[in-house]
């Protein structure tokens, strides 16, 4: 065990050292990079304990706050990672008010047993607090679990309503990151059973330690894996996201006509006329220049191109087309490889090719984002049109 924490403090710094040497940091980086760094000193703290048996029981006890601060770290690594902030909020300190407590708590009994003569720090273990207090510990990392997988959905709406290839701008390994934060939070709650149920915490102490470290694996597994941990991916593309977009257009199944979605526009600045003018513009302009065919096409690139506003823009494709706008932009991509397809002169090139040249940015993307526009795989497509074509042949004999 103490050789495993001893790799798993190792690995926390080595990432550490990693996002603070990036070229362009972001706040999310060093969110994460404390993160890290809290999680190494913890691991080399009880390395060093468990290998050396420092009579310090007070470092113990300041090494015992780290599970309050997991679910606010948490937070904060995935708050700053979806929203262009340059630092964090003040009034998000209420969130350390726990680990501020048990800190207080810890130092109080330290005092006393200063004051009654014993040589060394009184040591306080977590669950040394009272019932509540353990409570609330338990259920902070399920709960800040839960909140962070709402902010991931909620931006991933406003993903989708900006950019039309998400191939590069993949926060799925974030959910991974959340799944291995369960580990730690379960392997606590086995502990605290545990010792609820035996009066001792000496048989499984190593479950505290075990998901920890391999919290810091999966990070970094999935950190090296996943470009848009290390790289500069997915700060590039916030940044294109409209701040105005942080709250999703409401979808709406009514038609023009609706007094209530006229009500609407005008409440934005956008009257019915011009939002149907709008859209008919933005079909041209796809249609005529085929702006669909660069792969990486977003949003504020379309708006400039029509000079109008990107609010104004995704409005009238979320309403008037029922569709965000990387739908909408791969809708026009599946057409074009609809028309190629029955085309024969292209019957020699490759699907892949085809897909590509259509505007679609990898092969998974294209064989997804077709099936779900056809419900056909482009092969079995293809080879519906080729029997079609046979069954012209035999019938024109």
């Amino acid at each position: 065990m103490q050789t495993v924490l001893l790799l798993a403090s190792i690995q926390a710094f080595f990432l550490v050292v990693l996002l603070l040497t990036k070229r362009e940091q972001h706040l999310s980086d060093r969110v994460l990079a404390t993160w890290l760094g809290i999680i190494g000193c913890h691991t080399l703290v009880y390395y060093l304990f468990a290998e050396y048996q420092i009579p310090l029981p007070w470092i113990l006890n300041l090494n015992s706050v780290v599970p309050f601060l997991q679910g606010p770290l948490l937070y904060f690594y995935v708050d700053t990672l979806t929203a262009p902030r340059k630092r964090i909020p003040r009034i998000y300190g209420w969130h350390l008010l726990p680990a501020v407590a048990f800190i207080v708590f810890q130092v109080f009994f330290q005092t006393t047993g200063l004051e009654s003569g014993h040589s060394h720090s009184v040591q306080v273990h977590i669950f040394d607090v009272s019932t509540y207090a353990n409570i609330l510990l338990l259920l902070s990392v399920p709960v800040y679990a839960l909140v962070c997988l709402l902010l991931l959905s909620r931006y991933r709406r406003r993903v989708f309503d900006t950019f039309s290839t998400l191939d590069r701008i993949n926060l799925n390994w974030l959910r991974y990151l959340i799944g291995a934060m369960l580990l730690v939070w379960l392997g606590t709650l086995v502990f605290f059973l545990q010792m609820k149920l035996s009066g001792t915490s000496s048989s499984l102490g190593h479950l505290l330690l075990a998901p920890v470290t391999l919290f810091v694996y999966v990070t970094g597994f999935f950190g090296f894996k996943q470009t848009t941990v290390f790289s500069n991916v997915l700060l590039k593309a916030r940044m294109e996201i409209p701040e105005s977009e942080n709250a999703p257009i409401e979808q709406v199944e009514k038609s023009p006509e609706d007094p209530a979605l006229t009500a609407k526009y005008q409440k934005s600045g956008l009257s019915e006329e011009k939002a149907q003018l709008t859209l008919a513009r933005l079909g041209d302009i796809m249609e005529k220049k085929e702006l669909y065919l660069e792969d990486q096409l977003t949003l504020p690139q379309v708006a400039e191109e029509l000079g109008l506003s990107v609010n104004h823009i995704s409005q009238v494709i979320n309403e008037l087309c029922d569709k965000n706008f990387h739908d909408y932009v791969n809708g026009y991509r599946v057409l074009a490889v609809q028309r190629k397809l029955e085309d024969p002169a292209n019957d020699v090139f490759s699907l892949l090719a085809v897909g590509l040249d259509c505007g679609f940015g990898s092969k998974s993307s294209f064989n997804r984002i077709f099936k779900s526009v056809t419900g056909l795989t482009p092969s079995v497509y293809k080879r519906e049109i080729l029997q079609k074509r046979q069954n012209q042949l035999k019938n024109a004999k």
